[in-house]
């Protein structure tokens, strides 16, 4: 199974005081990385405080849903035959000629414009329904960005108060 891009992060309760471990234990998946962070009683004077400032990083690293939903949107998928999601050719049956289609989603509705090929030919229909998808999910592109580029100095600070980061599959561009 391909692990979680980004994922909800979970704080457990580590009791094990022969080992002087004991304090809550953060763990999340965040932008391909697994990411683990140990809150020791000891450190921050108690278990009340170390919960708290457990918390408090969890919060930091955020839910990363808004992220994996736009990667949904936005990424190639393998099984894909026209590469990019959300561009498909059709061809029915009846006596309708093929078409090109471009679909996307705006507040909630699902949209689509249809290019047919003998109106267009195959190689422009095609070319239309890649141009109108790219403006329709323009929005979505520039806000993945944003939180690319949040994500990455979140990293960067947690990786200066320690951390640690476990690099998994490469992240899609």
């Amino acid at each position: 199974m391909a692990e979680p891009r980004s994922a909800p992060a979970t704080i457990r309760r580590v009791d094990f005081p022969d080992k002087q471990l004991v304090g809550f234990l953060v763990q999340a998946w965040h932008d391909g990385h697994r990411i683990r962070r140990f809150f020791s009683d000891r450190r921050y004077g108690g278990k009340q405080r170390a919960l708290q400032v457990a918390r408090g990083f969890a919060a930091q690293l955020g839910r990363g849903d808004e992220f994996a939903a736009l990667l949904r949107r936005l990424k190639p998928r393998k099984n894909s035959r026209f590469g990019e999601p959300g561009v498909a050719r059709y061809e029915r049956e009846t006596s309708q000629s093929p078409f090109w289609v471009a679909y996307w989603d705006e507040d909630g509705r699902k949209l689509q414009k249809k290019f047919a090929v003998s109106l267009y030919g195959e190689a422009r229909a095609r070319e239309l329904a890649h141009k109108v998808r790219q403006k329709a999910v323009k929005a979505y592109v520039k806000r993945l960005t944003e939180l690319r580029r949040q994500d990455a100095r979140l990293l960067r600070s947690i990786e200066r108060q320690g951390f640690t980061k476990v690099p998994r599959a490469p992240a899609w561009p």
